[in-house]
Order: C-alpha cells, then sequence, then structure tokens
C-alpha cells in the first residue's frame, strides 16, 4: 500500500513537471504517457508503438523453446542419434533410435524447457 502512494505522488508530480516541456513538444509527438514501475518509469513523449517495440524485442523469441533445447533434452530422455525433423512455430520434433528401434519425441514451443507433447517408441 505504501508503494502505490509513493507512485501516485511521483506520477503526479512528473506529470505537473513535465506539462511545459509536453505542451512545447506535443505537436511534433505522436503520443505522450507517463509510466510508472517496472524498468525505467517516467515521462516518455514519442510513439509509444516503437517503445513498446523496442522493450520486448520483436522478432525475439525469449521463454520459447529452441531446437538446441529439444535435441539435448530429448538425448536426456534415452533417444540416440538425435535430429530435428521438423521445427514450426508451435511445436519441435525430434527423431531417433531408443534401444535399436525408431523413436521420437515432439516438444511444445511455449515454455523454455520445452514440454513434451508426445513420445513415440520410447522404452
Amino acid at each position: 500500500m505504501f508503494n502505490n502512494t509513493i507512485k501516485t505522488i511521483l506520477a503526479a508530480g512528473i506529470i505537473a513537471s513535465g506539462a511545459s516541456f509536453a505542451t512545447t513538444t506535443a505537436a511534433n509527438a505522436t503520443s505522450i504517457g507517463v509510466h510508472i514501475g517496472g524498468h525505467g518509469g517516467g515521462l516518455y513523449i514519442g510513439s509509444g508503438h516503437r517503445r513498446h517495440a523496442h522493450r520486448h524485442g520483436r522478432g525475439h523469441r525469449r521463454g520459447f523453446c529452441k531446437p538446441r533445447r529439444a535435441l539435448n533434452k530429448a538425448w536426456n530422455m534415452g533417444v540416440n542419434r538425435p535430429h530435428i525433423a521438423r521445427v514450426g512455430p508451435n511445436r519441435i520434433v525430434v527423431k531417433g533410435f531408443s534401444y535399436g528401434h525408431r523413436a521420437k519425441v515432439v516438444f511444445s514451443r511455449q515454455g523454455k524447457r520445452c514440454p513434451v507433447i508426445k513420445t513415440r517408441g520410447l522404452r
């Protein structure tokens, strides 16, 4: 509760101090906003969309299962000679052998630890 009060007071102070600056540059800016908390709170003036895209790194799949990790996990599960058979936006398929028979493991990409969706041929 104490943190919320401090954040509210800081927001009011930032808005009040930046009001004169914001009115002179508002004609050139596409958006004006206040970001409180998290990483670098404060007054920002400009395109909020670009700021959001830069901050979250468009094009990068942080926190998602990568093919190398899926290979290592399949190896640890007992798949010999594992290789990537297919990589899609939602899953990674790894094939190999287990005790001389063909084996296949399907991993989800929706987690950093590569959750297993389906296995076939593992003993």
